[in-house]
């Protein structure tokens, strides 16, 4: 693991190759950016999912959305190309990306994901799919924390925190 250290005062993209005794390796793109401040939420952080039973593929929340900016001169500019790590809890307990038993993040494909990668204008999202057949009957909530690090420390405003309320139909 290491840091690719760009010396220009612009974003884009550059290909690294690494070459060595009649060997090279394939080209890989990196994307170059500027150093984010600042990870927020982006639209509601709280959202209630009335849920059908018995269990429907219907039973997913609202897309929860984060931005990742640096300032530009009191400006906050959107930050691409940035690991985002979400976290699913239930009663504060942390459930694992393979336990779907009661709950799972979902991609923009419908497929679990616990990882997304910042776009163009900084942002991030993952969905909630509820899985009501092995939910308590009363109301409750999961609690989803997604966090990004630069250089290793946790960027401010990490983790930007969602509620996710749930009751039946």
């Amino acid at each position: 693991q290491g840091y690719l250290v760009a010396t220009t005062r612009t974003s884009g993209s550059v290909r690294v190759v690494a070459a060595g005794v009649q060997l090279q390796s394939l080209t890989k793109t990196v994307q170059v950016t500027r150093a984010p401040t600042r990870l927020a939420v982006s639209g509601s952080a709280v959202d209630t999912v009335k849920y059908a039973l018995p269990d429907a593929a219907t039973n997913v929340s609202k897309a929860m959305t984060v931005r990742l900016t640096r300032d530009s001169s009191g400006t906050a500019l959107g930050v691409p190309g940035f690991l985002v790590s979400w976290q699913l809890t239930f009663r504060g307990a942390t459930i694992a990306q393979s336990d779907t038993t009661l709950a799972s993040l979902w991609d923009d494909a419908r497929r679990t994901s616990t990882l997304d990668t910042t776009g163009i204008e900084g942002t991030a999202a993952r969905s909630l799919r509820i899985r009501s057949n092995a939910l308590p009957t009363s109301a409750d909530s999961f609690v989803v924390f997604a966090t990004t690090r630069y250089r290793g420390a946790v960027v401010a405003g990490s983790p930007a925190r969602f509620v996710i309320h749930f009751r039946p139909k």
